[in-house]
């Protein structure tokens, strides 16, 4: 029911699916690094029961080969130890210290109790006499895959910050819009008043009956106070009261009609005879708009007429149907008639149906969108709770 803002909907849309990525990117990671541990589990498994099983046949060919050539070809580090626990040897270990000083001595004990967070050191046996015993870390290449989900975390939260100030310039300059259309709708609705008190006050001058000129000047005065009490309360907490849909719709039909073509019927359908809880200037205001459009679309249709049913919806709403039978809304711009400064009227100010969205469903707390447009026949439909 609800006509959402594409682009905010876009927006959402690719923020959530980064989400699912980054998700899918984090468990992949961390199966990735399962492997390569696993691996170098397998290869260092292999190498204790090779280097064990040369050891104790005494194969110098054997042992020489895993000295030279399987040793070097590994890619992680590796501490090998002595069965007194003296350092035999390092493989793929850089140490910023010199040997034997007490910071290298700290600095390897350090590296040690580090890979024997992730991995159980290996034991050599010889004729069941434990010979040497290896500590073996990650490859190089997890430890940067481990950063791999923080800086994904980070990326996330930047794009998260991008899309929120993107949001933010969006609601700027829709409230830009807003307020320019504010500033010219006002311009509007005080002109017409205004320039009646004008052309009233030459015929005082000119000497021409007052009662009547009061009168129309009293008319015009309450006018001006209506706009005026209309865009104050657009800024302010409403003033909720019980009211009578087919009598708003009534005085707002009656008041078109003084506009409108003579050729335009309008008819009201109240199968329901029920209050809502609202402001009476604003929902006054919100229907004008749409009713006005309506008059707008079938100006030049000799037979044209507005038809408005009242009636339950669901049960626990009303709903009103503003139906005309004028030219309709294309299809390109259904989804454009509620946003701030969009009008396909060459001199339209484009905040009518964005202001009767606001009232509707922000201050009342209802529903307005477009059923249905084609020729001769546009619907647009509005609930309210009962």
């Amino acid at each position: 029911m609800k006509i959402k803002n594409t682009l905010y909907s876009f927006n959402y849309l690719l923020l959530l699916l980064f989400v699912i990525i980054s998700i899918v990117i984090f468990f992949l990671n961390i199966q990735i690094i399962n492997s390569f541990r696993h691996e170098t589990r397998t290869q260092v498994k292999s190498l204790a029961s090779e280097y064990s099983s040369a050891i104790t046949s005494s194969n110098n060919e054997e042992i020489r080969f895993i000295l030279d050539i399987m040793l070097p070809s590994l890619k992680f580090p590796m501490i090998i130890k002595n069965s007194n626990g003296v350092i035999y040897s390092k493989i793929n270990i850089d140490v910023p210290y010199d040997e034997g000083t007490l910071e290298y001595i700290e600095y390897m004990e350090n590296l040690e109790s580090k890979m024997d967070r992730y991995y159980e050191p290996l034991s050599i046996y010889v004729d069941s006499l434990k010979v040497h015993e290896i500590h073996y870390g990650d490859p190089k290449i997890i430890n940067r895959l481990i950063w791999l989900p923080y800086l994904e975390i980070v990326f996330f939260i930047f794009f998260t910050l991008i899309a929120f100030s993107g949001f933010q310039l969006i609601r700027k300059d829709e409230k830009n819009l807003i307020y320019a259309g504010m500033a010219r709708e006002t311009a509007h609705q005080l002109g017409t008043p205004i320039s009646s008190l004008m052309g009233w006050l030459k015929l005082l001058e000119e000497g021409e009956s007052k009662d009547k000129i009061i009168k129309n000047i009293n008319d015009d005065l309450d006018r001006l106070s209506i706009i005026s009490d209309r865009f104050s309360k657009i800024g302010s907490i409403p003033q909720m009261s019980d009211v009578n849909m087919y009598d708003l719709l009534f005085n707002v039909c009656e008041y078109i009609k003084t506009r409108a073509p003579k050729s335009i019927k309008f008819i009201i359908e109240d199968k329901i005879n029920k209050n809502i809880l609202g402001d009476y200037i604003l929902l006054d205001w919100a229907f004008q708009n749409i009713i006005k459009n309506s008059v707008d679309a079938i100006s030049n249709n000799r037979n044209g007429e507005i038809l408005i049913t009242i009636d339950l919806y669901s049960g626990n709403y009303l709903y009103i149907d503003i139906q005309d039978n004028g030219k309709g809304i294309s299809r390109k711009n259904r989804k454009n008639i509620f946003k701030p400064g969009f009008s396909s009227k060459k001199r339209g100010w484009g905040l009518g149906l964005s202001l009767t969205k606001r009232i509707v469903e922000e201050i009342h707390l209802g529903k307005v969108w477009l059923l249905q447009s084609h020729d001769n026949k546009t619907i647009m439909r509005t609930i309210f709770p009962l």
